[in-house]
This record gives C-alpha cells, sequence and structure tokens, in this order.
C-alpha cells in the first residue's frame, strides 16, 4: 500500500508538471486508465507464467500435487 501512494504522489506531481492547465478532477480519469491497463496486462502475462512455473514444479517435485 505504501509503495502503491508513493507511486500515486509521484505521478500527480508528474502530471501536473506535464500539463499545468489541467483541472485536477482530469487527472483520476488518467490514473484509472493506467491502473486498468497495468492489471489487466499483468494478468495477461502472470496466467501463463504461473500455469508453466506450476506445470514444471508438478514434474519437477518429488512430492505429490494436491
Amino acid at each position: 500500500m505504501n509503495i502503491m501512494l508513493m507511486s500515486v504522489r509521484e505521478r500527480t506531481r508528474e502530471i501536473a508538471f506535464a500539463s499545468p492547465s489541467v483541472r485536477r478532477s482530469a487527472t483520476s480519469p488518467q490514473f484509472l486508465a493506467e491502473a486498468i491497463s497495468l492489471a489487466t496486462l499483468g494478468g495477461a502475462f502472470g496466467t501463463p507464467v504461473g500455469s508453466c512455473s506450476q506445470g514444471s514444479f508438478r514434474v519437477a517435485s518429488p512430492l505429490p500435487a494436491a
């Protein structure tokens, strides 16, 4: 949570610096779009990586998979 808070604060300053004439309420949709795109990309890449890792651990591990 602390890392996300610092990231948002840093991005707020960056957005405010990049376009000082933009209202504060206009930055909210940009944060929302970034959060949605990052979550979607993370899920799209994380799911296949997790599945492949799970399959390789099942093959390599001497313990039975539950």
